[in-house]
């Protein structure tokens, strides 16, 4: 069964976010689990590692980029989708190059992210 972790600590954002990926994966008898910050990731993540995470970079007690690294560090073929504010201040640590599938803008609306979590579940 495919489980994704969402970690976004915009609550209104998580939300939505949860509502339009568990569209995508529930045909595919897929879960989605939220986190609003690191702490509560980290601890989804302990009791059962997802197949792959959506993450903020910016969250409020840390750094999603170190998260996404202690992830793929633990699963190596993990997928990691970054949506962020920051898109264009980041250059991807090269320890993730082959793990994250897209680095989307949130001002770049719907379409990059649908499509992005479109290609990660045709995967699975």
């Amino acid at each position: 069964m495919l489980d994704v972790l969402i970690i976004e600590d915009d609550l209104i954002l998580l939300d939505f976010l949860s509502q339009e990926i568990s569209n995508q994966v529930k045909s595919l008898g897929g879960t989605v689990r939220k986190a609003p910050c690191l702490f509560d990731a980290r601890k989804l993540i302990s009791q059962k590692s997802p197949d792959w995470i959506l993450l903020d970079l910016l969250l409020p007690d840390g750094s999603g980029i170190e998260l996404a690294e202690e992830f793929v560090h633990s699963k190596p073929k993990a997928k990691v989708l970054i949506l962020t504010a920051q898109a264009d201040q980041y250059a991807l640590p090269a320890s993730l190059l082959n793990n994250v599938h897209a680095l989307i803008n949130k001002a770049d609306g719907l379409a990059p992210l649908r499509e992005a979590i479109l290609e990660i579940c045709r995967e699975f």
